[in-house]
């Protein structure tokens, strides 16, 4: 699984940059929906938090903790880009609970 493009935009320039690096290095290898859906959503905590420039950033059980929080009584719509062999990509939109979070 890769992600492409252009994953987190902030409003602060080093902020994004900084935010997309660590997105890149922590997806690195990662290949399940639910993990880099994850992944996203502890990004996205960083982001809100204004946590992505501080060092060190808060562990992995802080961040997963950290959007959990954020989102609790909330929608979440998440959509996926589903590319099966030569078939062009198709739209999905999934829950939080088909993916396991």
């Amino acid at each position: 699984m890769q992600l492409g493009g252009t994953m987190l935009a902030s409003s602060q320039a080093e902020a994004e940059t900084a935010g997309q690096k660590w997105l890149a290095e922590a997806a690195r290898g990662k290949t399940g929906r639910a993990e880099v859906a994850d992944l996203l959503l502890q990004a996205w905590w960083l982001q809100l938090e204004n946590k992505v420039l501080t060092t060190p950033l808060p562990d992995e059980a802080a961040r997963r903790a950290g959007w959990r929080e954020a989102v609790k009584d909330r929608v979440v719509e998440i959509g996926w880009l589903a590319r099966q062999g030569a078939r062009a990509a198709r739209y999905q939109s999934l829950t939080m609970a088909e993916l396991g979070l």
